[in-house]
């Protein structure tokens, strides 16, 4: 029986600047956190732009790319991906 052996030669270089980039991320997500949280103590609420929320609707007409609002108060209207309003409520997968 012939004995077989592999060897992995590892890169320290490369695992140290990606477990470095997960701590910076970590780091960042956690002091987001921290400053929204903050801030809803005040009363500041997170905009809701209408390519994330749950009333918008994404379609091409003719050629042309629109979002129209499906929410009562303005049903129908055209709105621009990056507006908002007071209704504005994010669908479930939206940017957070």
């Amino acid at each position: 029986m012939t004995e077989l052996s592999i060897r992995q030669e590892m890169n320290p270089n490369g695992l140290v600047d990606e477990i470095a980039e997960k701590i910076e991320r970590r780091v960042n997500q956690a002091a987001l956190d921290k400053a929204a949280s903050t801030l809803e103590e005040y009363g500041y609420v997170k905009v809701v732009r209408c390519r994330d929320c749950a009333y918008s609707i994404h379609f091409f007409h003719h050629d042309d790319e629109r979002w129209q609002c499906a929410e009562p108060h303005q049903e129908g209207v055209d709105v621009k991906p990056e507006a908002y309003c007071w209704r504005g409520e994010r669908k479930e997968g939206g940017d957070e």
